[in-house]
């Protein structure tokens, strides 16, 4: 399966349309479906065709995978969310006027954009990318837009809230360092799980629902950044990979498992003859 990828970033926001190119496998056959335009009488199975159904995404209605009478097209949509546009703790500006020309672009095109990928930034507010998670040597949080270098960390002018994840700490300053892209920064509290600023943009959600009634499809949504200990810059990778989820990894903390360090000896008997 093969994928032309054309992306565009609009100011503070960006979205990728993705065209696949294939071959029609019929391999079964039900009654003809129609939206708005002609559809063929030949289908491909679900588990064939909805590649995309494990993520969360919808085929049609009536459970028959439409094949197109174009190549399929995917909209992928990135953090349209209100925290990242104007009034938003995180906002970009521009972003709204962004979110109203992809809105623009569904409301054009329903019928030929046949998937919306939508990925929403979802944060806990404990997060490394977050002043809760960090102290300096007098208990205070780092302010928003604050720098932490590898370095600091190593001489403890900042470090871990929780000692056990200070270990970490000097190894994602150190590999985000190294990846030389950038260097740690806290972020104001935005994309709070259930707030607000979480929630898709007024500027855009009304196109996405529009989309999903007249197509009879559910919008795939693709939540990132639940992971305290990383960040994702990218909507399909973490920045720096956390291998190990358990900060401190022992499986039996206690080698003896009798909770008895002096366990009582047993009596043995014999059995009288009688």
């Amino acid at each position: 399966m093969k994928f032309a990828l054309a992306a565009a970033a609009l100011g503070g926001l960006s979205y990728y349309l993705l065209r696949r190119h294939s071959k029609a496998i019929a391999l079964d056959t039900c009654k003809p479906v129609a939206f708005h335009k002609s559809k063929t009488t030949s289908f491909a199975l679900s588990s064939a065709h909805v590649s995309h159904a494990s993520m969360g995404g919808a085929a049609v209605l009536d459970g028959c995978p439409v094949k197109e009478d174009h190549d399929d097209a995917a909209l992928f949509i990135i953090d349209p969310q209100n925290d990242f546009h104007e009034g938003g703790s995180l906002a970009v500006t521009g972003a709204t006027e962004d979110s109203k020309r992809i809105a623009a672009l569904i409301e054009r095109h329903p019928f030929e954009i046949d998937h919306i990928f939508v990925s929403l930034d979802a944060h806990h507010r404990v997060h490394i990318a977050h002043g809760a998670f960090w102290v300096d040597a007098s208990g205070k949080s780092p302010e928003p837009f604050t720098q932490i270098s590898h370095a600091e960390v190593v001489s403890g002018k900042w470090k871990s809230r929780e000692p056990e994840l200070q270990r970490w700490a000097l190894e994602y300053t150190q590999s985000l360092e190294q990846g030389g892209r950038f260097t740690h920064i806290i972020w104001p509290y935005h994309c709070l799980i259930g707030s607000p600023g979480h929630a898709v943009s007024p500027a855009l959600l009304p196109a996405l629902e529009k989309w999903s009634e007249r197509r009879g499809r559910s919008v795939t949504w693709v939540l990132k950044g639940q992971n305290n200990r990383t960040e994702m810059y990218s909507a399909l990778k973490a920045e720096v990979p956390n291998p190990n989820p358990n900060p401190n990894p022992n499986p039996n903390p206690n080698p003896n498992p009798n909770p008895n360090p002096n366990p009582p000896t047993q009596t043995q008997t014999s059995t009288p003859t009688p």
